[in-house]
């Protein structure tokens, strides 16, 4: 009997990933934070390298060369990694860290998303303005809105509302809502996508979508932990 060749999962016209025979998608991989010890899935995880000159780097597109070392995306633990010289010792050498190491993340974090929208826009995977971005939830074409935290209440909360009723349709046949990103201002948006300001953007389901929207989540845990540790400091002090 002739055996047969497993046959490799197929692409999507918009570039994701068809569902196995099965309909399961595989696991993402799993990875430890330095601090905590937690496995979680490494897309949700600030990943670091160590140069071959000694210095750490964020890597936040996980694209360099070398051994991963991740934390979760939370400043107060990126700012103990530092302090108990865990990344000298998981990469078992002598690490130099830039003092502005927690500053430069929670910027880069930023930038990451801000560029990952303008991919997007070339690409022809995203759309501007009320009225398109409207017409793109509608039909189930956006998967992630982005809407500038300066623009019309008004506006913003209409289109979320649209967002939350319509949804997109996933690869198994069920539904759920766009994820709505709200981070940045009319003028960092319009930048992005090549305009004066711009406060409405949508997001085609993709690749590009889903690192946005990971990417997204990455910065509100990041600055949501440091803005409590600010808080909780405050208190502290004596009156």
């Amino acid at each position: 009997m002739q055996a047969t060749a497993p046959q490799k999962p197929q692409e999507r016209a918009d570039g994701r990933r068809a569902p196995t025979a099965l309909g399961r998608k595989a696991p993402e991989p799993q990875r430890r934070c330095l601090v905590t010890r937690a496995s979680r899935p490494k897309g949700g995880l600030l990943r670091f390298v160590v140069s071959p000159e000694g210095v750490l780097v964020p890597d936040l597109g996980e694209k360099l060369p070398g051994r991963g070392l991740y934390v979760m995306p939370d400043r107060a633990l990126l700012e103990t990694a530092i302090a108990k010289r865990l990344f000298a010792k998981a990469a078992r050498q002598a690490v130099e860290i830039p003092e502005t190491l927690p500053e430069d993340v929670a910027s880069l974090l930023r930038q990451r998303a801000l560029d990952l929208i303008g991919f997007a826009k070339r690409a022809a995977q995203a759309v501007a303005g009320f009225d398109r971005v409207k017409s793109w939830i509608e039909q189930g074409r956006a998967a992630v809105v982005v809407q500038a935290v300066d623009g019309s209440v008004g506006s913003r909360q209409r289109l979320a509302g649209i967002a939350a009723a319509v949804g997109e349709t996933s690869p198994d046949g069920g539904s759920h809502p766009p994820r709505v990103v709200e981070l940045f201002g009319q003028d960092q948006l319009g930048a992005a996508f090549g305009r004066t300001a711009t406060v409405h953007v949508a997001i085609a389901p993709g690749g590009l979508a889903k690192q946005l929207a990971s990417t997204a989540e990455q910065i509100l845990s990041y600055e949501t932990a440091a803005a409590a540790q600010k808080v909780a400091a405050r208190q502290r002090k004596p009156r």
